[in-house]
């Protein structure tokens, strides 16, 4: 099977969001000790990874083998608590630091650096919603159920 641009496209992005989720927890957690910035950018790597983890099952053509169309309605359930809780997290924090006229510099105590992270948890959590119904429909096209009598 040839691959289209968008199959490399989207293995690439969300590799890349692993990489920028896990780099920056290490340095927002570690490093600057901003922890909540920390925690929102380890969760958006992890959901970042489960869009990873799905592009790569149907770049291989071993989606229908790894998931059913039940399991990736739970991926989708859990694409929309992340996206609900991101979303929170974004409005919480800029209104915090909007109201209390929080800084962005420094980075430690920023809260507009804890919304970004908040809003890319929120965006692949989106994402994940957005491809387990795409590959839903995917495997119930090439798998069609039987019907029962």
């Amino acid at each position: 099977m040839a691959h289209s641009c968008k199959d490399w496209f989207r293995l690439i992005i969300s590799g890349i969001g692993v990489f920028l989720g896990v780099s920056a927890f290490i340095a927002f957690f570690c490093v600057y000790g901003n922890h909540a910035a920390g925690v929102w950018a380890l969760f958006s790597g992890i959901f970042a990874a489960v869009c990873l983890h799905l592009h790569y099952l149907h770049f291989q053509d071993r989606l229908d083998s790894w998931h059913s169309i039940e399991t990736l309605q739970g991926v989708k359930l859990l694409g929309v608590m992340a996206a609900l809780a991101g979303g929170a997290g974004f409005v919480w924090y800029i209104f915090v630091a909007l109201y209390y006229n929080i800084p962005v510099m420094p980075v430690g105590p920023s809260d507009f650096i804890t919304s970004v992270w908040a809003f890319m948890t929120f965006k692949w959590g989106v994402m994940m919603i957005l491809f387990s119904q795409m590959y839903s429909s995917i495997i119930f096209r090439d798998n069609p159920r039987l019907l029962s009598v």
